[in-house]
């Protein structure tokens, strides 16, 4: 499973979307209706399926799935 799809399970969960509705290129914010609290609660997540230690400000940086996935993949290549 892909990186990306790893993220839309997390979103669908997190937030309630369907996995089909969640674009690559969608504003997490404008498009997809993502508040602080969720993007917290999906911080969460993110840390935990990826074993990653990302901050709040550089999830708050980033505006769409693409964003979040290119970020996880510069990460993941360190390890």
């Amino acid at each position: 499973m892909s990186v990306e799809d790893k993220l839309k399970g997390i979103f669908a969960r997190v937030v309630g979307i369907d996995e089909e509705e969640i674009s690559p290129t969608a504003s997490l914010k404008d498009d997809l209706g993502i508040d602080s609290t969720e993007m917290v609660d999906l911080l969460v997540e993110i840390e935990k399926e990826f074993g990653l230690k990302a901050s709040k400000d550089i999830l708050n940086d980033m505006t769409t799935i693409d964003d979040i996935t290119n970020y996880i993949d510069q990460r993941l290549v360190k390890k």
